[in-house]
């Protein structure tokens, strides 16, 4: 999706015309719509896409403009939803990395009050603290604690 991604924004970043007045603009960010000040206050009074309703301009080149600002809008919407997603990965991985952390550490703790660590040792204190832990779990769970020696 990354390719896609990028590809996306390079097209955004392509010069399109202004949603309110029509002139073309190179924007300088992807998200931009509109190529000034004075068209985001005149966007912000009803003026979106006000040059569409020109009777002068040929219907044809009308009807590609609309379409072209269509797309803009449909590829703006499928970045926003691609970071979205990628934020909320983020935020899910932060989220099992914190509470691997409290495990492990509540692991740990019922290993030191024990005399040896082994991977019998380490077993039962998994046991202690989840008591059905998957096994693939299990093992990495072991495999981290005795690595580090236990502490």
């Amino acid at each position: 999706m990354d390719k896609e991604v990028d590809r996306i924004i390079t097209e955004l970043r392509q010069p399109r015309r202004c949603r309110v007045c029509g002139l073309w603009f190179r924007p300088e960010r992807w998200t931009a719509l509109l190529c000034s000040t004075t068209c985001q206050q005149r966007s912000h009074r009803g003026g979106d896409l006000a040059y569409l309703a020109d009777n002068r301009l040929n219907p044809g080149i009308r009807d590609f403009d609309r379409r072209q600002h269509e797309h803009v809008a449909a590829l703006m919407k499928q970045i926003r939803e691609h970071n979205h997603a990628v934020l909320e990965r983020r935020s899910e991985s932060d989220a099992a990395e914190s509470i691997g952390l409290v495990v492990l550490k509540q692991i740990r703790a019922h290993i030191q009050s024990m005399p040896a660590v082994t991977s019998k040792t380490v077993e039962a204190a998994i046991d202690g603290v989840m008591p059905n832990c998957p096994a693939e779990l299990r093992e990495q769970i072991i495999a981290l604690v005795l690595q580090r020696g236990g502490t």
